[in-house]
């Protein structure tokens, strides 16, 4: 039964609550933090590892990509604004994906590789999204994070990129930009999405050239994504790094609406290498075994 309009309470719906709070001195490290929020996450609803990563890595670039999601939603709901229901549709930003951290998680991908170019040591997109808040954290607690104009103005050359593609596919990140429409395929994919962001760090674009789609067409079927004998993980990306620059060498050839800006990295020209791979293992392994001597020395000494 509803109340009257002119009915009013005296007294607050609610007059007693109880929230357990606890507090912690702060951590040594992040690791520590993360361990000990895994263990209170197993015993109340589990949060996805990306929810935990955005709880322990802050930082300006984090909450820029937060707030881009959280405007454009508004804009396009309350407003109706044209660019940013486009906007939502290309990157499939919906509640549920949104409240899930999925898309907050599928543009920190993006952002690592327009920024940084492709890192071949990372295993997968989920790895790549966790790094890349960890490193933005890190810049931020030591007041260096002073790139983040830099990064937004890529991101929206990027934007108008994926607009422009948009145009001739309803869903440029999904598997339809090189396979034809298919009822069956996601709206975004992150394999497709994280080749499309190598394509812009590495290349010059050309927005209006008519030459464009079918260009973008090639390389991307040139990727594991056009192998069908294909099946590890899309997002691997030392994997996608094989096929467009070792296998198949799509920067090597002439377009018509792309310019290389010869900025491969070094761990991409000698993927495949064994002595370098070997090398670079070692190195990793040395590093960690360093630390881990020195802080046993140190509590030895303690």
């Amino acid at each position: 039964m509803e109340l009257p309009v002119n009915v009013k309470f005296t007294r607050p719906l609610i007059s007693v609550s109880h929230l357990s709070v606890l507090e912690f001195e702060a951590f040594e490290n992040d690791d520590m933090e993360i361990e000990l929020f895994k263990r209170y996450n197993r015993n109340t609803k589990p949060l996805e590892k990306h929810e935990m990563s955005m709880a322990t890595f802050y930082s300006n670039t984090s909450l820029y990509i937060t707030n881009f999601l959280n405007i454009n939603m508004e804009n396009a709901e309350k407003n109706q604004d044209e660019f940013a229901k486009k906007i939502l549709k290309i990157y499939n930003v919906t509640s549920d994906r949104k409240n899930k951290q999925r898309n907050h998680q599928e543009l920190c991908i993006l952002f690592s590789i327009l920024n940084k170019g492709p890192n071949v040591y990372y295993k997968d997109g989920v790895e790549i999204a966790n790094k890349y808040l960890e490193e933005q954290s890190k810049l931020y607690k030591a007041g260096l994070e002073s790139g983040l104009q830099s990064i937004k103005n890529k991101f929206k050359k990027f934007n108008m990129f994926m607009l422009t593609l948009a145009e001739q596919v309803e869903y440029p990140f999904s598997t339809a930009l090189f396979k034809g429409v298919d009822r069956r395929s996601t709206k975004f994919h992150t394999g497709v999405s994280m080749v499309l962001a190598t394509i812009f760090y590495y290349f010059e674009i050309d927005l209006n050239n008519p030459d464009l789609l079918e260009e973008i067409k090639y390389i991307i079927q040139n990727s594991p994504l056009g192998d069908e004998t294909y099946n590890a993980s899309s997002t691997n990306m030392r994997n996608v790094m094989t096929y467009l620059y070792k296998k198949n060498n799509v920067f090597s050839k002439m377009y018509k609406s792309l310019k290389y800006k010869e900025n491969i990295s070094q761990d991409c020209i000698l993927l495949g290498n064994p002595w370098y791979s070997l090398r670079k293992n070692s190195l990793i392994t040395i590093a960690i075994r360093l630390e881990f001597s020195s802080r046993t020395f140190i509590r030895r000494f303690r």
